[in-house]
């Protein structure tokens, strides 16, 4: 939470005018955001049979034949292998959109799988290939 400082309840004017000085001296210590985000940048790329995921400085591959479902997790993203998974910072809801159609189904608010790898579906409960590498 970069906290660098705090007040109590009551306080004056002065602890007000002195933390406010903590705050913007911090400030000006801390890096320049543009700098950070560029460092932890991360970026899906989808393309015809492939999509790329660069996180930090590493690029990843993943064929959508491989791609067994992708999970989400607040502002984070999983691609989920049958040999890996791949953790980045993406919204689930625009890479659906992006997503062919034809490969890939949301079936839950936090999951998008591969229509391929669909096994069997009993009730609401959706079996798949991951199913059996566990």
């Amino acid at each position: 939470m970069n906290v660098c400082d705090y007040l109590l309840k009551p306080f004056s004017f002065e602890g007000f005018v002195a933390a406010s000085n903590n705050v913007l001296a911090s400030k000006e210590k801390m890096p320049d955001e543009k700098n950070l985000q560029n460092e932890h940048h991360t970026e899906t790329t989808l393309h015809e049979n492939y999509l790329v995921i660069r996180v930090d400085r590493k690029h990843y591959k993943i064929n959508y034949e491989d791609l067994i479902f992708i999970e989400g997790q607040k502002a984070y993203v999983t691609f989920h292998t049958i040999t890996n998974r791949v953790t980045t910072l993406a919204s689930l809801c625009e890479l659906e959109e992006k997503l062919p159609k034809s490969k890939f189904l949301r079936i839950h608010k936090s999951y998008v799988v591969s229509i391929s790898k669909i096994i069997a579906l009993d009730g609401t409960l959706v079996k798949s290939v991951i199913m059996f590498y566990q």
